[in-house]
């Protein structure tokens, strides 16, 4: 697995995309990009406290590429609405036709944002 930590900040899906270009096999690399910066993007755009993180972790799982983005308050609670994909309609289309899997968790303290990938992407 290989983790990266990043600010919640407007800087945040420029890195995101550049660490999974460098985590993932290049035929996944643009969807993925894509992906993970819906995700990013959805963290910054939510109230959080200024040292809240971002977390991204990639990792192979059964022929699958797995992102996850985790966007954790620090000893603070953190405030994201799971309907957040859904405000701008294409966050959940995107996800929808692109992804293999996807999913949102959230808890008091981290929302997390998921995406699979498979290796015979496009598929069909």
């Amino acid at each position: 697995m290989r983790t990266r930590a990043v600010s919640a900040d407007s800087t945040a899906p420029r890195q995101a995309r550049r660490f999974v270009a460098d985590a993932i096999p290049s035929d996944l690399t643009m969807v993925a990009q894509l992906l993970v910066s819906e995700l990013v993007s959805t963290c910054v755009r939510h109230e959080h406290p200024e040292d809240a993180v971002i977390e991204i972790a990639v990792q192979d799982i059964n022929r699958s590429v797995r992102v996850d983005v985790a966007l954790r308050g620090i000893g603070h609670s953190v405030q994201v609405d799971e309907t957040v994909l859904e405000e701008t309609g294409i966050g959940l289309e995107i996800m929808n036709a692109l992804a293999y899997r996807w999913g949102v968790e959230r808890d008091p303290s981290e929302w997390r944002g998921w995406f699979e990938l498979r290796a015979e992407f496009p598929y069909g």
